[in-house]
């Protein structure tokens, strides 16, 4: 594991990435980051480096959520084609980001 960790871009291979690195790669005035255990969901949404919110997510628990990551993650296209992005976002990737936020 350390051998592939000195190759160029796998630093982090199996790691967390460092926030400021995440933020980055994204390009995004806003991370969201949902933190989910067996104790309960929560969200922490970071508009700065230094600055962030906790929004706690009752409605929802680890259970449901790993079902609906598993299935945004198999549906998603293989192939980046604009109009199968669109069909993604629309029938599985919207439905579950409202899932977890209702």
């Amino acid at each position: 594991m350390e051998s592939v960790r000195k190759l160029p871009q796998f630093t982090y291979f199996l790691m967390p990435v460092p926030f400021d690195q995440l933020c980055q790669a994204v390009g995004a005035e806003q991370i969201i980051i949902i933190n989910a255990s067996k104790y309960g969901v929560d969200a922490l949404i970071f508009v700065l480096l230094d600055l962030f919110k906790h929004v706690p997510l009752p409605n929802i628990d680890l259970e449901e959520l790993t079902v609906l990551s598993s299935e945004i993650l198999l549906q998603q296209p293989a192939v980046p084609i604009e109009k199968l992005q669109q069909k993604y976002n629309s029938r599985y990737l919207k439905p579950a980001l409202r899932r977890v936020w209702k």
